[in-house]
C-alpha cells in the first residue's frame, strides 16, 4: 500500500486527552492525512524531536510515529533516516514545519510553507541586519526541496521577488480553509442579536497579540458593561490573562475540539485575530467567518490574503490602540453596515476558503507529484 509520510514537530497528537493537539497546523496536517487516506494512502505522521521521545500511537487510522535525534539538526537527521529505510514506490513525504529547514532533493517530496515566520517587529540597525540575514537563510531554504506548498500568496510573492521560480508547477499556493459553515437560516438568526460578545480563540502566546488584545480589551469592558470575552484556548500566557482579569465575571475561559470550531464560533459575535507576526491564511479567521463573525484582523501574513478592509472585515495595525478602536466600531456600527460585512465575510469564505475548494487543489497536487516520478 502507498503511503504518505509527514514530518513535522512534537505536539500533533495529545496522548492524554487522546485527540490531535489544539493548533492550526495540527488541525491543517489531521485534515491531510485524512484527505491522503480517502486517495488510497495509508497517512503516517512522524512527530521528530530531540528529547527522546519514542512513543508509537494510532488515532482515527492515523499512524503517529514520534522519532528522536539529539544533533541540533534533528529534523535532517530524522527525515534522512525515515527517507532511507521507508521510501518505496508510490510514497509522498511531506514536510511541514515552522521553517523549511530540511533539504530533501527528492520529485516525491513536498514542503508546505504556513506563512512567512521570520517578520517578527525588529528595529535599530542591528534588527535591519538581522532580518536581512533571514531573508537571505529563508531564500535558500525555499529552494530546498523541488516542491512547496504556501498557505498564501504573501510567502509566494515575497520569495519571486529574491528568487527565480524554474518551475511554477512546483510551487503552488492552496489557501486554507473552514471546516463546515453554519446555514443561512442560522446566519440570519444570530445577526438579528445585538452584538455583544467578543472571541479570542489562538494560541495563548505573545505573537499571536494575546497581550495587546487583553490590554485592548480591558478599556472595551470598562467601558462598555454588556460586553463579554472569552479567551478559547492554551499557552504559556494563559496565567499572564487569568491573573489580569482575575475576579472578572464577563472574562471567561475555556477551550474546544477541532471537530466544534464552527458551532463554537457561533455563539460569539465579534472574533478577533490580532496577530503581530509569522501568520498566514488563518485557520480561525476563516472558521470565524463561516460562522457568521464580525472579524477583525491585523495586516500581517496571509491574513490580507483572506480580509479586504470594510468588506467583509477590519484590517488593523497590530497594536492595542487599533484593536480598541475597531472593536469600539463594531460595537457602535449601524445595524445594516454591521450585517453587510458579516455576510460579506460568511460569502468569501463559503466561496473561498471552503474546504472542499482546499481538498480539491490538494488532490491536484499530489497526483502531479505523483506522476512527476
Amino acid at each position: 500500500m502507498k503511503t504518505i509520510y509527514f514530518f513535522m514537530r512534537i505536539g500533533f497528537y495529545d496522548s492524554e486527552l487522546k485527540s490531535i493537539s489544539i493548533g492550526g497546523v495540527q488541525t491543517y496536517i489531521y485534515d491531510l492525512a485524512k484527505l491522503s487516506e480517502s486517495m488510497g494512502y495509508k497517512p503516517v505522521v512522524y512527530e521528530m524531536n530531540r528529547i527522546g521521545k519514542t512513543d508509537n500511537y494510532l488515532f482515527e487510522g492515523i499512524e503517529i510515529r514520534q522519532i528522536s535525534n539529539k544533533s541540533k539538526a534533528y529534523f535532517q537527521k530524522c527525515f534522512d533516516y525515515v527517507y532511507k529505510t521507508s521510501n518505496k514506490p508510490g510514497d509522498i513525504f511531506i514536510i511541514s514545519t515552522d521553517q523549511l529547514t530540511i533539504k530533501a532533493h527528492y520529485s516525491n517530496v513536498i514542503a508546505i510553507n504556513h506563512g512567512i515566520a521570520f517578520d517578527e517587529p525588529l528595529v535599530g540597525i542591528k534588527g535591519r541586519l538581522i532580518k536581512l540575514l533571514k531573508c537571505i537563510r529563508n531564500v535558500q531554504r525555499g529552494l530546498l526541496v523541488p516542491n512547496v506548498v504556501c498557505v498564501d500568496y504573501n510567502y509566494y510573492n515575497w520569495f519571486r521577488t529574491l528568487a527565480a521560480i524554474n518551475d511554477e508547477s512546483k510551487f503552488t499556493v492552496i489557501p486554507n480553509y473552514s471546516r463546515g459553515f453554519i446555514s443561512r437560516r442560522e446566519l440570519d438568526v444570530k445577526l438579528e442579536l445585538s452584538p455583544r460578545k467578543i472571541l479570542f480563540a489562538r494560541r495563548f502566546v505573545e505573537h499571536r497579540g494575546t497581550k495587546i488584545f487583553a490590554s485592548a480589551i480591558n478599556r472595551i469592558l470598562t467601558e462598555y458593561p454588556n460586553v463579554e470575552v472569552t479567551f478559547a484556548g492554551t499557552g504559556p500566557l494563559e496565567s499572564y490573562l487569568k491573573e489580569m482579569f482575575r475576579g472578572l465575571e464577563r472574562v471567561h475561559f475555556t477551550a474546544y475540539r477541532m471537530s466544534e470550531s464552527i458551532k463554537f464560533h457561533q455563539r460569539f459575535d465579534i472574533a478577533v485575530i490580532p496577530t503581530i507576526f509569522s501568520e498566514g491564511t488563518s485557520l480561525s479567521l476563516c472558521e470565524a467567518m463561516s460562522a457568521g463573525c464580525f472579524c477583525i484582523a491585523t495586516r500581517v501574513g496571509g491574513l490580507t490574503n483572506i480580509l479586504v478592509d470594510n468588506y467583509n472585515g477590519k484590517l488593523i495595525e497590530p497594536t492595542i490602540e487599533g484593536i480598541y478602536q475597531s472593536v469600539k466600531e463594531a460595537l457602535m456600527m449601524d445595524k445594516e453596515e454591521y450585517w453587510r460585512i458579516c455576510r460579506s465575510g460568511y460569502e468569501t469564505a463559503l466561496y473561498g476558503f471552503s474546504k472542499s475548494l482546499w481538498q480539491s487543489k490538494w488532490k491536484q497536487f499530489i497526483l502531479r507529484v505523483s506522476n512527476n516520478k
